[in-house]
């Protein structure tokens, strides 16, 4: 008897339920996966961020031990010697210095960048290594580096380096890790340098005092 050639293989519904199987568990996997390299890259950019603000600050403490600056501006300007700054924007100006006009803040809402100039309406908070309230009285000033991520900055005139890092106790900043790319939000592509919490201030509800209004967010 002929024996009839047997061929294998598969069959046109197996293959179609194979594909959209594969395609079931792409679609599951993929957006995990994009969101682990997306924090991988934002993590990595975060601590390079940090370092160069570090090493700028170190840099600037050997050349000048005592940083008895008035104003924050006065401190950018000779920070700006051991940080490549492309540009420096005052108090007024904070928006010419940022990639978008609005941030989100840590609770969901959003906040105008412009009205972030002194410390009655946005203030970021911190505590010398001792323990003590460190006294940012100061405008901020926001800057651009070379490689055109968004600082926004603030200096402690108490700031003592005799007491500890000068790194912990004589600024905190606001840094943009992502440009104009969403969420910018704090405590996620927003990065709070030395900062335990900011608080944000109503421009049209701030009293005499420059306390009314107040909300205060943390990392």
């Amino acid at each position: 008897m002929k024996m009839l050639n047997k061929k294998n293989g598969f069959t046109l519904p197996e293959v179609l339920i194979t594909v959209a199987l594969i395609g079931v568990v792409c679609a599951l996997a993929i957006p995990s996966l994009v969101q682990n390299v997306r924090r991988i890259v934002l993590d990595n950019s975060a601590k390079k961020q940090t370092a160069s603000l570090s090493q700028g600050m170190t840099l600037l403490a050997i050349k000048s031990p005592r940083l008895n600056y008035n104003t924050t501006e006065a401190f950018v300007n000779d920070f700006q010697e051991f940080f490549r700054v492309s540009k420096v924007c005052n108090s007024s100006k904070i928006a010419e210095c940022w990639p978008t006009e609005e941030i989100t803040l840590a609770d969901g809402s959003e906040y105008l960048i412009k009205n972030a100039k002194t410390k009655t309406v946005f203030l970021m908070n911190n505590v010398d290594p001792d323990g003590n309230a460190a006294n940012y009285a100061n405008d901020n000033i926001a800057f651009i580096t070379a490689n055109g991520t968004s600082v926004l900055i603030n200096y402690n005139k108490d700031c003592n380096p005799n007491i500890g890092d000068s790194n912990r106790n004589c600024y905190v900043a606001l840094v943009d890790l992502n440009g104009e790319k969403s969420p910018n939000k704090v405590g996620e592509d927003l990065l709070l340098v030395n900062a335990k919490n900011f608080v944000v201030v109503d421009p049209n509800d701030v009293e005499s005092s420059g306390t009314a209004g107040a909300r205060s967010f943390t990392r």
